[in-house]
């Protein structure tokens, strides 16, 4: 049961992303080849899913945000003004777009990265490995859940890295309020040298290397795991109905 849990996790990875299940090598190219394809390989577009799916929001908003604004160019043409100052008009357009992004209904967003062709291929891959009651594919569901408590604690260990380096800039930020609230009070010149070099050093190079560019590929990351267990559960839903309810045959 282990080792079929497994599979379908694994097999679930390569279909999210859209990598070629089977390996053209047997014997041990091909058990190497499979470790790479696993651990090296399916990295990058793993990411890269969801990245996809982080930026979906900001495309939909960008989207809106532009149909807006060429409304208001249509307006202000038909209103015969002579005077066009455009940056207002694409700030007004933003602001009042925004809203019907973060507060969209679900149906809108809630399937956002759930493929019907890719629970259709899992959930045959699936039917394949002999699970044929439902008692089977309610087991392989308990070992998929045991799966995603590992990765969701993993997870957290990615959240306390953002958090930790987060307390690290507020703190150098700290001393740099410190040192003008210092100069301010007593009347003393402020330390320009100190100042300039914490602000540039931590806030340029702490801020963006060691904190932004991690928190987007956790936020990518967080995205793309989730879309793979809610695949591999409407999978399973999928085979279960089936088991259930086999197909009707006709003769």
């Amino acid at each position: 049961m282990y080792n079929r849990t497994l599979s379908i996790l694994n097999e679930a990875e390569k279909l999210i992303v859209d990598v070629p299940s089977e390996i053209p090598l047997n014997g041990l190219a091909g058990k190497i080849l499979e470790k790479l394809s696993t651990n090296v390989f399916l990295v990058k577009p793993f990411i890269g899913t969801g990245v996809r799916l982080l930026l979906s929001p900001l495309r939909k908003w960008m989207y809106m945000t532009l149909l807006l604004f060429a409304l208001f160019i249509v307006l202000h043409i038909l209103a015969s003004e002579s005077r066009f100052i455009w940056q207002p008009l694409i700030l007004s357009a933003s602001i009042l777009t925004l809203p019907f992004i973060l507060f969209s209904v679900p149906s809108t967003y809630a399937s956002n990265g759930i493929e019907p062709h890719v629970i259709n291929k899992l959930s045959s891959y699936i039917t394949n490995l002999n699970l044929n009651t439902v008692e089977k594919v309610e087991l392989i569901e308990q070992g998929i859940e045991k799966l995603k408590s590992r990765t969701l604690s993993r997870l957290s260990i990615y959240k306390w890295y953002v958090v930790s380096t987060w307390g690290i800039v507020i703190f150098f930020l700290g001393l740099v309020v410190k040192e003008i609230i210092s100069g301010v009070i007593t009347g003393r010149d402020i330390n320009v040298d100190f100042i300039n070099g914490a602000m540039v050093f931590f806030l340029m190079f702490i801020v963006f290397l060691l904190n932004v560019l991690p928190m987007v590929f956790f936020a990518a990351y967080k995205k793309a795991v989730n879309s793979l267990y809610v695949t591999i559960e409407l999978s399973l839903l999928e085979v279960k109905m089936q088991v259930i309810e086999p197909p009707v045959t006709q003769s």
